[in-house]
């Protein structure tokens, strides 16, 4: 029995010390010119664009890009401060951003940008028939592939196994598979991945994290 190809994106997990992912968010500002689709667990990166009200933009993260953060949550519009004093109707059943064919607003989204948020993603099968070996992948780093999703609700964004390398710029730190027979099915005790595994890792070239450029 084998795990299941169903890429999820990043998935928020737990902190860097153990605590549990505090839920903690920032809102970010996508206009209705971007054409790309965004759906939960999609890495973003900033953009050189701010809303009226100084609300910072992103933009879809590629594979190999300094990240901002990860998407958790989508508004159809900003749900900050307004100068009326009937609150905006938020449609919180959203749960994707279409293509500039169907994207006739300008959305906010909520992303987990925390540069110690530890996240679950499910890792490709690369050039591996099935598995490999732990040792040679545990500890290092790796990038991702952005695989831009055309329906449903989550990412289809997963770590890449043949980039696993000990390059510092590579933008993914593998922090050991995630440890649940369930998510690994017959991983546990075998000495290699399996299949599709699911790993905990934090991303590291994150803008947040040190010296980063701005856009």
């Amino acid at each position: 029995m084998a795990n299941t190809n169903k890429p999820f994106g990043f998935s928020p997990w737990r902190m860097l010390d153990g605590s549990p992912w505090n839920q903690q968010t920032n809102v970010y500002y996508i206009p209705s010119t971007d054409t790309a689709r965004y759906f939960i667990g999609d890495p973003v990166k900033s953009a050189a664009i701010m809303d009226a009200n100084g609300v910072p933009g992103v933009t879809l993260a590629g594979g190999t890009d300094t990240v901002r953060g990860v998407i958790v949550g989508i508004y159809p519009v900003n749900p900050g401060p307004s100068t009326s004093l009937v609150g905006t109707s938020l449609a919180l059943e959203q749960t994707a951003i279409l293509t500039a064919s169907g994207k006739t607003q300008d959305y906010y989204v909520l992303v987990a940008d925390g540069p110690d948020t530890i996240f679950k993603v499910q890792m490709d099968n690369g050039t591996n028939t099935g598995s490999a070996a732990l040792n040679t992948i545990g500890n290092k780093n790796c990038s991702f592939t952005q695989n831009t999703a055309t329906s449903g609700a989550q990412s289809n964004a997963v770590v890449s196994a043949a980039t696993v390398a000990t390059t510092n710029t590579l933008n993914v730190k593998l922090m050991g598979l995630i440890n649940d027979p369930v998510t690994n099915i017959g991983v546990s005790g075998t000495g290699t991945t399996g299949q599709y595994s699911v790993w905990s890792c934090m991303f590291n070239a994150h803008e947040l994290g040190g010296l980063t450029a701005g856009v």
